[in-house]
């Protein structure tokens, strides 16, 4: 089996996954890309594919450069597997990946993608492989965050916790409100794009609080949760681009 790893550097880390062939067998998160990590990942592959959220490709590129025989970068020049109707150059990669991975992992659906992160993405993979757009709202740690920092008193809230439907806490009412207020959007999204006409349509959720909303929507909507998918989405555009 060929061996690859995806590297994606979203808003606050570094994720790190290693495949064979399309199956994720580890994956790690860091706070930095540095050459240990990156030497580490080589031992077992000799291709790699990087993307980011972020600016300063160049040195990541170079570093990986050095390590691996072949090196994809995820820009809007990489041929990808699914059409895209939308600015491409404006599209984030994590976005893109996520839709790639969507679609391999349930090919002739209706999908929205749901990626919970800092920010919350929304976004539309038709059931003819084309990325339709979608929407960006603020994230549930982010929402957290918010209330914390534009308000005096209101103290920081982790997201990980009990959700009551009605807060008895300051912490809980945060909590609950955050989480409930993020899972209704997607909820709510899901039903409009039903109504407009993409039957059996699946929300596919990830993301790094892709549970918290998973938890809240799975008995609402048709949903599942892969918190590999945009990794599998990247490593699947690699895979594509060798064979063309």
């Amino acid at each position: 089996m060929e061996n690859s790893v995806a590297f994606d550097r979203g808003n606050t880390m570094v994720k790190v996954t290693r495949f064979v062939g399309t199956e994720p067998v580890e994956s790690e998160r860091y706070d930095l890309l540095t050459a240990d990590i990156v030497a580490m990942a080589a031992r077992h592959a000799d291709r790699a594919i990087f993307s980011s959220v972020g600016e300063g490709d160049a040195e990541a590129l170079d570093l990986l450069g050095r390590h691996f025989r072949r090196v994809y970068h995820l820009n809007e020049q990489l041929p990808l597997p699914i059409a895209v109707d939308y600015d491409r150059a404006r599209l984030g990669n994590d976005r893109i990946a996520s839709a790639v991975g969507a679609h391999d992992a349930f090919p002739g659906r209706n999908l929205l993608v749901v990626d919970a992160g800092t920010a919350i993405t929304l976004d539309l993979v038709d059931a003819r492989g084309t990325f339709c757009g979608g929407n960006i709202s603020i994230g549930i740690r982010s929402r957290l965050r918010a209330l914390h920092d534009y308000t005096s008193r209101l103290p920081m809230v982790d997201p990980d916790g009990e959700t009551p439907l009605f807060g008895k806490t300051t912490e809980t009412a945060m909590r609950s409100a955050a989480v409930a207020g993020a899972a209704a959007e997607v909820a709510d999204l899901h039903r409009r794009l039903t109504s407009a006409g993409y039957a059996e349509l699946l929300t596919v959720v990830t993301g790094g609080d892709g549970s918290l909303l998973f938890n809240r929507l799975r008995n609402d909507i048709d949903c599942v949760a892969d918190t590999n998918i945009l990794a599998k989405g990247l490593n699947s555009i690699l895979r594509y681009n060798e064979q063309i």
